[in-house]
């Protein structure tokens, strides 16, 4: 009997990846800088820039800066700069929010991360447990570190780098956003607000101070950013459309109305203009606050087991597959047509969480192998940019609380959230693999919307009530450029199609860890709160911080599938480490970074001939590292290496 994959799609192919550990990073010795200190029930502090080769990891209130030596992305444990962060006259006195018994309050310590571009250029911004929130130009740390010379480092240089934003907001700061095009940051706070910080900007999209024609001006460049004032106004202009000669900022209060809101994120509008932002709090509603004219904050989802995130990626970013087999990762759809209550109601979904049992560990093949860097000697820091380049594969806010309505991660493009896994009852049975199926498919896409709710036993009585005897309307956006939106919960990834016409995707306890295989500090950090979006590889990294990470391609069929709006879907490929690269021992995350490989100049491997390839880097918080390298060969396969 011939055997079948259980997979219609090719999957990852896995070649070397690194695994640099803790022993290796840091050297023994009289004088050496030893490990740094780490901050307790953080959300992802690792952060690659996406135009120089600078890593970022955020230790309590320092950041250090680290050049990647080679093609095979090793750093030392000694930084080549450290930041420490300054505090504002507004942070003396705030108390610390996160504080462990015993321990010593620290309320300038980082709560979270992220690189993103503001305009023309790239920053990289934090929020402290003290209500700080920086930025720093990551050209202007280039450049420092290029100043330095080359040596083997024993104690990182202190930066002389200044902030180009520092403003306070009152108390313990958790979600983080930027709009490039529109130029503001945005930022939630335990004090149930969300403040916003618009830039000053001219018709062009620059600076104010910028003529048309140049790029950024020379004290933006060469010299110590001019930091800039923001005047507090209580309603926002009219229409983003406006010229800002200064800089504002204006507060969305929830007081009252909701809870802490560790994650949001900007929804544009069909220009790429910012038009709202998507707020989550802990108690499960999605607020969408107005930024132009009126506030308004209007619950746009709730759930009934509290979670909620917002924005998520575009239609740009899905690869396009020809069945819905392939696009879910499903070829044998058993229980695919899935039931659960939202808002009160009955809701199908497509669940595919059967799959995960069909994603297979390329490292317990014999074919499969593997680098282990654990040299003694700690790689060299390079005089100068060293170039690389492939021709082939070589191949919450605190303690999650007992009820599980845990904290969320703001990361640029996609805002994500924790909760328990709900309660999902099959419904249906089918099988998506021929012509009349596919049919049937389609018939239960278009049908969605009005699906009452209540069990069908024969799929061919369901699909004779929802085919339609008249042609669907296109149902309304959601959001505002058509968007899809990427949830996820403690234990579950879920994606909302741009339509509520059309059913979402859900996989449900994506890792399958039980409890008696974690520690008590992975426990207590066993949440879906770090994710990353890779729009040019249709790929989603999505980590839990208890240590573990699901490579997701998000997918789409053909237009007009659904006569009711674009069906998107998603597909769990892999989850790392495998398991033949865990050496972790029971540590979680501090983050997870992506880039573009770097060959020596800004663009990565876009500058190179052949796929264009992305960097992984997985941070434990026992500083080991693991890399890997993902890229999409010719025939749009994805491969790890």
């Amino acid at each position: 009997m011939e055997n079948k994959p259980l997979r219609n799609f090719k999957e990852v192919d896995v070649g070397t990846f690194v695994r640099q550990t803790s022993v290796a990073r840091f050297q023994v010795g009289p004088g050496l800088e030893d490990h740094p200190e780490l901050g307790k029930w953080r959300m992802g502090l690792t952060a690659l820039s996406q135009k120089y080769n600078l890593y970022f990891a955020g230790y309590g209130e320092t950041i250090h800066v680290t050049v990647p030596r080679n093609v095979l992305q090793t750093m030392p444990g000694i930084a080549d700069l450290k930041i420490a962060l300054p505090k504002s006259v507004a942070s003396r006195g705030v108390p610390a929010h996160i504080t462990s018994i015993g321990e010593i309050p620290k309320p300038h310590y980082m709560n979270n991360l992220i690189v993103a571009n503001l305009g023309n250029l790239e920053i990289i911004l934090v929020c402290c447990d003290d209500g700080d929130v920086l930025a720093y130009y990551t050209h202007l740390i280039d450049q420092e570190i290029a100043k330095l010379q080359p040596t083997v480092l024993r104690r990182a240089f202190d930066s002389l780098t200044k902030p180009m934003f520092h403003e306070n907001v009152g108390i313990s700061a958790w979600g983080l956003a930027v709009h490039e095009k529109s130029r503001l940051i945005a930022v939630s706070s335990n004090a149930v607000e969300v403040t916003l910080f618009s830039f000053a900007r001219n018709f062009h999209g620059y600076p104010v101070e910028i003529p048309a024609d140049e790029l950024f001006s020379n004290s933006e460049w060469f010299a110590s950013p001019r930091m800039q004032l923001f005047t507090r106004i209580d309603q926002p202009p009219a229409s983003v459309y406006h010229r800002r000669e200064g800089g504002y900022k204006v507060t969305f209060s929830l007081l009252g109305r909701s809870s802490n809101m560790p994650a949001i994120s900007f929804a544009s509008d069909p220009y790429g203009e910012a038009e709202m932002i998507l707020a989550v709090d802990i108690i499960g509603k999605l607020w969408q606050l107005n930024l132009w004219g009126r506030k308004s904050r209007t619950p746009l989802l709730k759930r009934v087991y509290g979670m909620q995130t917002a924005e998520g990626a575009r239609m740009q970013a899905f690869k396009l597959e020809a069945e819905p087999a392939d696009a879910l990762g499903m070829p044998k759809c058993r229980h695919i047509i899935n039931h659960y209550k939202s808002s009160g109601k009955d809701t199908l979904c497509l669940d595919i969480t059967p799959s995960k049992h069909a994603v297979r560990d390329p490292t317990l093949d014999k074919s499969s192998v593997s680098l282990v860097l654990e040299s003694d000697d700690p790689p060299e820091r390079p005089d100068g940019p060293t170039f690389y380049r492939f021709a082939h594969p070589s191949l919450s806010s605190g303690p999650i609380p007992d009820s599980a309505t845990t904290p969320l991660v703001s990361s640029p493009g996609i805002v994500v959230s924790s909760r328990t896994a709900s309660t999902i009852s099959p419904q249906t049975d089918i099988e998506i693999n021929s012509r009349r199926q596919i049919a049937d498919f389609k018939i239960m896409l278009n049908g969605f919307a009005s699906l009452p709710g209540r069990i069908f036993d024969d799929w061919r009585e369901l699909g004779a009530l929802l085919f339609p005897h008249h042609t669907a309307q296109p149902a309304p956006y959601i959001l505002p450029d058509g968007s899809a939106i990427l949830r996820t919960y403690q234990f579950d990834i879920e994606l909302l199609p741009p339509t509520k016409a059309t059913p979402p995707t859900i996989c449900t306890d994506v890792f399958g860890m039980p409890a008696r295989e974690l520690t008590n500090d992975q426990q207590g950090i066993n949440r879906l709160n770090m994710v990353t979006c890779i729009p040019e590889l249709s790929l989603v990294v999505v980590a839990s911080q208890a240590g573990v990470v699901a490579l997701i391609t998000l997918t789409k069929l053909e237009d007009g599938f659904s006569t009711r709006g674009p069906v998107v879907m998603f597909r769990l490929d892999y989850i790392l480490p495998f398991k033949n690269h865990r050496t972790h021992s029971g540590t979680g995350l501090l983050g997870i970074a992506v880039s573009p490989v770097w060959t020596g100049q800004p663009g990565g491997s876009k500058s190179c001939a052949g796929p264009q390839r992305w960097r992984l880097i997985l941070h434990y918080r026992n500083f080991h590292l693991l890399s890997y390298e993902l890229y999409r060969d010719g025939n749009n396969d994805l491969f790890v290496t």
